[in-house]
């Protein structure tokens, strides 16, 4: 395994490259740690982040919300969060942007975390994000539950999560935080088909919690340093960094690094697939058996 052209290192130096980026470290780190220069480090995160975004989405893919055994519920909170801020003047006055995702994440079981973008968007001479579009929240119900899924559904107080409906929700409750409520106790339903004398019911707090842990988690994998994303690669390039926050997140209870080493192998047996057997990245230069 080796990195040819400018910048190019002993396979032990890039390997230690990958596992420092398993960890978490920052590309800054890694530079100082390894002795090696920006641009060879840069390079070989830009790689492991295709790697872990490529492996979250395909972890994605395989989440099933409110499936509990013997007809439980499970309580899933969703929840919004701007990575990015910027403004420019227009003809009808100040133009402020953000770049929003969606967050749908079951409580008591971290890997199913799910985020879905919603794109650019913008208000005009007010600095506040513009809420969820029903026909947003609405797609995303639709792709992310199943029926006969059992969901308690908590979140904020963003009218698209009261009006739109799904078999899969069997109860809603809604924290407002324009009236500073972030939590509160409730009795929820935890199964419909027992009676009421024993367990249809149980104690539960409401709120999005876990959902906002998981923000804070997923920002620190974000520089402040990236640029907006104004451009598509710009976007692409931010998407990759809010990946991997997600990917650490996810895994933050597993030893990372034979995690990253299978989503590098199943990544690089995928760029020689659709190169047709040409290699295009260092990664696919590396074993990772």
């Amino acid at each position: 395994m080796f990195v040819s052209g400018h910048g190019a290192c002993t396979p032990t130096f890039i390997l230690s490259a990958y596992f420092c980026f398993s960890l978490g470290l920052d590309a800054g780190t890694t530079t100082r740690l390894l002795g090696l220069s920006e641009s060879t480090v840069n390079r070989i995160f830009s790689v492991a982040l295709e790697v872990v975004a490529t492996d979250v989405q395909s972890r994605e893919a395989t989440v099933e919300f409110g499936k509990l055994p013997g007809g439980f519920t499970a309580d899933v909170e969703a929840d919004e969060k701007s990575f990015k801020k910027w403004q420019s003047p227009g003809d009808d006055g100040m133009k402020f942007y953000w770049y929003p995702y969606v967050l749908v994440t079951q409580r008591g079981s971290q890997s199913k975390t799910v985020m879905r973008p919603m794109g650019v968007t913008s208000s005009t001479n007010r600095a506040r994000a513009p809420p969820l579009k029903v026909e947003t929240w609405t797609g995303i119900v639709n792709e992310l539950f199943c029926e006969g899924a059992r969901i308690n559904l908590m979140t904020d107080g963003a009218v698209a999560y009261a009006l739109v409906d799904h078999p899969a929700i069997s109860s809603k409750f809604r924290v407002i935080h324009e009236q500073k409520e972030y939590v509160r106790s409730a009795d929820i339903l935890s199964n419909p088909d027992l009676p009421v004398a024993d367990g249809q019911f149980r104690s539960g707090k409401l709120g999005c919690q876990k959902a906002e842990g998981a923000w804070h988690h997923i920002s620190k994998y974000v520089p402040d340093s990236l640029h907006a994303p104004v451009t598509d690669k710009a976007m692409h390039i931010l998407d990759l960094h809010i990946r991997r926050g997600q990917w650490m997140y996810i895994l933050s209870t597993d030893d990372p690094w034979p995690r990253f080493s299978a989503a590098a192998s199943n990544y690089s047996r995928g760029v020689l697939a659709t190169s047709g057997n040409k290699v295009t990245t260092n990664l696919a230069r590396t074993s990772f058996a």
